[in-house]
């Protein structure tokens, strides 16, 4: 059997309760806009797609060896910007500030740990850490860019500490994505 599944980092409780009142607001302003549940907010590390189902225990333990080796990441939700950018909006993300040095070793490091596994191919291309917000099927039928943009500048969500690394599985469905939590590794460094 095979499961979609990533991996991942969760903003704390506090950072999802100031995002999803942001959200809430700007739902209002704008039409087009597919807003991510609050629950489903998280920082994808690594992308895994469709995987066998005994590819788990392989991966379980890399994570489990991974974490044990690196340590807790202080870092700060803010701001709103677009991907590609604002002329043709695609995503709506939430920045992530403080340490991202760190942050994007811990991701290269998730990505050396199943680099040799079957699973999902990536496209080259640099790490943004961020936080999905929304997503916008077709930019030319959207509307409130502007009010995102007049939000973007003085949005500050919280700052949290990312202390541990998770494996998720991903199941699709009309209403959008649903996450179920398979596996959690605690960050400690020896």
């Amino acid at each position: 059997m095979k499961i979609r599944s990533f991996i991942a980092v969760d903003p704390s409780a506090e950072v999802i309760r100031n995002l999803s009142s942001t959200v809430q607001s700007l739902e209002k302003r704008t039409t087009g806009f597919r807003w991510v549940r609050p629950e489903a907010i998280h920082l994808t590390l690594r992308f895994l797609g469709e995987i066998e189902e005994e590819l788990i225990a392989t991966i379980d333990g890399r994570l489990a060896q991974l974490a044990g080796s690196f340590g807790p990441i202080s870092l700060e939700a803010s701001g709103l910007g677009f991907f590609p950018g604002p002329e043709k909006p695609r995503i709506v993300w939430a920045g992530l500030e403080g340490d991202v040095k760190r942050l994007s070793e811990l991701q290269i490091q998730v990505q050396q740990a199943v680099a040799d596994l079957p699973v999902h191919e990536e496209k080259e291309r640099g790490f943004t850490p961020h936080l999905t917000l929304a997503r916008i099927p077709n930019f030319r039928s959207a509307s409130g860019v502007p009010a995102v943009l007049q939000t973007a500048s003085e949005a500050r969500f919280g700052a949290f500490t990312v202390d541990r690394l998770l494996l998720y599985k991903s199941r699709l469905t009309p209403e959008g994505a649903r996450y179920t939590k398979l596996k959690d590794y605690p960050l400690r460094r020896p």
